[in-house]
Order: C-alpha cells, then structure tokens, then sequence
C-alpha cells in the first residue's frame, strides 16, 4: 500500500501520532500535521490519495479544508475522512448533507476502534487504486507519435 498516500492533519497529538503509527504499519504513506494550515500549505504542493481531518483546528478547520478540496475536479482530489470527538460526533451527524455537500467521504470518532479505522481508510484505498489503475489504462491507450490511435 506504499503507493497510497495519506495526509492526517489532528491537532491531538496522541490522536495524531496513533494515526500516523497505524496506518505506516499497515503500509500507507504518512504525513502528519497539527493544524489546519500547514495542511493546507500541505495540499497546495503536493497531493495526496486521503487526508484525515480534524473537524476542528486551529485555524483552517478540517470541514472548510474539504470544502476547499471539493472543488478539485473529482478523479483528483484526495478521499477525506473527518475526525471528530464524542463530543462533537452529534454536531457532524446533525450535518450530514453538509458533510456530503463539502465532499467528505467519511468521518471516524475519537477515540478510535482501530479495526473500524482499518476498514474505513482499507475501502478508500481500494477505491485509490481502482482510480490509478483506470488512469494507468488510460494513458496506454494514448497514441503518444501522434497518429491516430491503435486499441
């Protein structure tokens, strides 16, 4: 899974340093944050398959950087899971369309059932590489002498 990139952007760190630990063992490319805006920083050079957002950060929250992320055209932009506290899980059920209308993908609770982690980030994952392999077969189609195309 080393060709799955995943930025995690929690401004909890023992919440981020269990996120980042797990997901390199199960074989994800990891890069972690603990704001908003380094991620930020983050997604305007370089690009990643999924990002776990803290729903709120300081500064830019994880919920506006999805907004921001959703208007990449689709094919690019990265999954996004939201994190939310207990606390918070209420406020993020309760705006579910918006979560939906701001292109999450999904969201997790803290403090996390590592399984159900697994198993959610593992599905996005699939999805990453069903999308890399349909690029892959697009660009072998691509007649690159200029003539026309041979399939």
């Amino acid at each position: 899974m080393g060709s799955i990139s995943v930025l995690i952007a929690v401004k909890n760190e023992a919440s981020r340093t269990l996120l980042n630990d797990c997901l390199a063992e199960w074989g994800y490319g990891v890069t972690s944050v603990m704001d908003g805006e380094a991620a930020q920083a983050l997604l305007q050079t370089a690009s990643f398959d999924i990002c776990i957002l803290d729903w709120e950060m300081p500064g830019i929250s994880g919920f506006e950087i999805c907004k921001r992320l959703h208007s990449i055209p689709s094919g690019t932009s990265p999954f996004v899971v939201l994190v939310a506290s207990q606390a918070q899980l209420e406020e993020v059920l309760k705006d579910t369309e918006s979560l939906n209308e701001a292109g999450a993908n999904n969201y997790i609770a803290e403090p996390f059932d590592l399984r159900h982690l697994r198993h959610r980030i593992a599905g996005l994952a699939q999805i990453v590489l069903l999308r890399q392999d349909v690029r892959a077969e697009s660009v072998k189609n691509i007649d690159w002498t200029g003539g026309p195309a041979i399939f």
